[in-house]
């Protein structure tokens, strides 16, 4: 079966376009994307934000000046995830259709099957995110008596409290949250909106600094439980940095099952800090200690013991629409090495590279009276900077 040039080009051209309908923020996250071969299980660590002290410079004679400061973080991507997505051309397809469009169907399905993969890995570490605003189980865009873009300002502040810069944020949200945004009357109304796209076109877009998307592959949070009084171990000192600590619930009547994804908010003098659970939390009985609780990220002050503990504000059971700059994330990508023993090599393989750098393996082989088509990825997700990213919690 030989395919030309120009049909190579072609299905390549066209292929492009499926990655970037199959996956509404591509554009907006960082990429460690070539064609160059890799092996699944390949990773790398890449530097993360840290919170910092300034600490007193005290310089001495023939000595430079020194100061207490934390080394940089470190999250590390991994090589994890190997996906294809298989289509069969048969012989009664092709009787009936010519080969350029039945390969364009074809592989744009195959493409968007391996998409949506990786939008469902990347979507899949909001349990990474400790940083939330809205209320879980409500409507972002609709409160049931005050449709409103409000919600988007709240994200925002969010943002600005951890210093983000007010470009390229992106808000990638739920089918039904898109549907939500649309009926607030001052999106519909063009002259108060100022964007007559949204009426135009159906398609939603920037509002309030947002370059907004809906991608069905938002992912949605159950949330755990916390009851009469779950607090850091009494007179137990944590140092700042250590990414666990022992809790305790001190009543008889005390519970605690914490999810991982939970959003938990600590108390302190200084104000309460906000964590991302990592693991399932549980308590053998009421009144004793719980496991160790584990948290995205080193704690950025240190426990003395007692603080309280409790579910974030408005965080619960509901979708966690991703907002913020999407760099806070990282897509580790490489075309799989030569397959593995006993597979079916690809014949005529050839790569397609999406304009974020994103890069797919394609080929096919033959059985019999068919030939099968194939896309594969090979790629890994992780958050690399949380600090960027926001859960918006809906319906």
């Amino acid at each position: 079966m030989a395919i030309s040039t120009d049909l190579k080009e072609n299905v390549v051209a066209r292929a492009a376009v499926h990655v970037e309908e199959s996956f509404a923020g591509i554009e907006g996250v960082k990429m460690n994307a070539t064609a160059d071969p890799g092996n699944q299980g390949d990773s790398y660590t890449v530097s993360n934000h840290t919170y910092q002290d300034a600490g007193d410079v005290t310089p001495s004679s023939g000595n430079g000046p020194s100061t207490s400061v934390d080394s940089f973080g470190g999250a590390v991507v991994t090589l994890d995830t190997w996906k294809n997505s298989p289509v069969t051309i048969n012989a009664d397809v092709l009787a009936t259709h010519n080969l350029t469009g039945a390969l364009d169907l074809a592989i744009r399905d195959s493409i968007r099957g391996c998409m949506r993969a990786v939008s469902t890995s990347l979507y899949a570490n909001y349990t990474k995110i400790p940083y939330t605003a809205g209320t879980a189980g409500q409507s972002i865009f609709n409160d049931g008596s005050n449709p409103s873009i409000d919600p988007l300002a709240d994200v925002g502040e969010v943002l600005d409290d951890n210093l983000n810069g007010p470009y390229d944020r992106f808000m990638l949200v739920s089918a039904a949250e898109a549907s939500n945004y649309k009926k607030v009357s001052n999106v519909q109304n063009a002259n108060q909106m100022g964007n007559p796209e949204v009426r135009r076109t159906g398609l939603i877009g920037m509002d309030l600094g947002f370059d907004l998307k809906m991608d069905q592959q938002i992912p949605s949070h159950t949330v755990g439980t916390i009851t009469t009084g779950l607090i850091a171990k009494a007179a137990t000192a944590v140092a700042k940095g250590v990414t666990e600590f022992v809790g305790t619930t001190a009543a008889s009547t005390g519970a605690c099952a914490l999810k991982e994804g939970d959003i938990i908010s600590i108390a302190h003098a200084s104000g309460a800090k906000t964590y991302a659970v990592q693991a399932d939390v549980t308590q053998a009985s009421a009144a004793t200690d719980t496991a160790a609780i584990t948290l995205d990220r080193g704690l950025e002050v240190a426990l003395i013991g007692s603080e309280a503990v409790t579910i974030a504000t408005g965080a619960g059971t509901g979708t966690q629409n991703i907002a913020g700059n999407l760099k806070g994330f990282e897509i580790f990508n490489r075309i799989p090495q030569a397959m593995a023993s006993g597979m079916t090599a690809l014949k005529d393989p050839m790569v397609i590279t999406h304009s974020s750098g994103l890069s797919l393996l394609m080929g096919y082989y033959t059985q019999n009276a068919r030939t099968v088509w194939e896309t594969s990825i090979l790629f890994g997700t992780q958050v690399v900077q949380s600090n960027l990213l926001v859960r918006a919690q809906g319906i």
